[in-house]
């Protein structure tokens, strides 16, 4: 991902029984050096299928990040049991 673009994400999400389509509440938050860079909450969020998340950031959202590694977190609340399942995603993207 290069900073200054406008990169649409797409995030796989790979657990078993989790049917994103099902989701009551979905956030995905980016991170750096431990510091909250931006969320994104489920209505920017295009969930694809069942395990695929698009998650499309702004140019200013890729210049707030520095040179580095970037975390991604989801966050995806069901509608089912009303559980929050937690840290699901966490990849690397390196920003130059």
């Amino acid at each position: 991902m290069n900073r200054g673009e406008t990169p649409t994400l797409t995030i796989e999400i790979d657990q078993d029984g989790l049917d994103l389509t099902k989701a009551k509440a979905i956030r995905v938050t980016f991170l750096q050096n431990s510091t909250e860079k931006t969320t994104k909450e489920l209505d920017a969020i295009s969930v694809r299928n069942a395990s695929t998340l698009a998650v499309k950031l702004s140019q200013a959202e890729t210049l707030a990040l520095s040179e580095g590694t970037v975390f991604i977190q989801a966050k995806i609340k069901m509608d089912s049991d009303n559980v929050l399942v937690t840290d699901i995603v966490k990849q690397r993207i390196d920003t130059y």
